[in-house]
């Protein structure tokens, strides 16, 4: 459960998701694993990349960066400043670009010199960054297989890069289209998107199927369609992009 960025979390929403997930018969094999209570590992391995070199504290403002990449020294030295620092990754430990085939979207190349830079591994306001949570904790609990929404693609070659300065082993990719709302964005909490229904399980995971391409089983419960779309699970049939807009109110032949 991604859950390190207490500011930003709605009240009761990390216990909402895993109530809906159980509801459409999608519950875990393992103890859930909140992130936020993995706070003090991720600090020691900042640390440790700070003594290093992969690692350095930073007291460069977004503002002041503007559209810029972080590359090379910082433009604020710290006598200069009076606020608590951020802790960036050392991009020029890193190799110049990074590429990797991911299984639904193809070869992805990203050039981290230009395109990222020195990007944020421990925010200011204490806070560890997405990019080295997820990386440690994807390896802590010997994650091999990540399937997750096209708007984290860009995040991926960071991640690679950080598993490699860290000697972690490396997941497979396979990166999904987004459903939109009528509005052209994404159904998110973010974009407040109104939330599934706990009760209509059989058509949701029916329209998801039809969204991803694949066969929509004619079955009576949420458990019961689960098995049948894994029987009859093709990657290749996953689009690489969608244009079609979901709406929770209309069946899945809608879409």
């Amino acid at each position: 459960m991604e859950d390190i960025d207490p500011p930003r979390e709605q009240p009761g929403a990390a216990d909402a998701i895993l109530q809906l997930l159980t509801s459409y018969a999608l519950t875990s094999d393992a103890e859930v694993l909140w992130q936020s209570t993995r706070k003090a590992q991720h600090w020691d391995v900042v640390s440790q990349m700070l003594q290093s070199g992969l690692a350095f504290a930073c007291y460069c403002s977004r503002s002041a960066l503007g559209q810029r990449p972080h590359f090379g020294p910082c433009i604020a030295p710290q006598e200069t400043s009076n606020k608590s620092p951020s802790y960036r990754f050392n991009i020029q430990r890193a190799p110049e670009s990074i590429e990797f085939t991911d299984a639904i979207q193809g070869l992805v190349r990203q050039n981290l010199y230009e395109d990222v830079g020195d990007f944020v591994l421990w925010r200011a306001d204490g806070l560890p960054s997405y990019q080295l949570a997820c990386v440690l904790d994807d390896a802590s609990s010997a994650v091999t297989e990540i399937v997750r929404g096209l708007d984290l693609l860009d995040s991926t070659p960071r991640q690679i890069a950080l598993q490699r300065a860290l000697h972690l082993p490396a997941p497979s990719y396979a990166h999904v289209p987004l459903v939109l709302g009528s509005d052209g964005q994404k159904l998110s909490k973010q974009n407040l998107a109104p939330a599934l229904d706990l009760h209509a399980g059989v058509t949701q995971l029916q329209a998801a199927l039809q969204f991803l391409g694949q066969d929509i089983p004619d079955a009576a419960t949420p458990q019961a369609i689960l098995i049948e779309a894994a029987q009859s699970w093709r990657l290749d049939r996953v689009p690489t992009s969608r244009t079609a807009i979901y709406s929770a109110a209309r069946p899945p032949s809608a879409l």
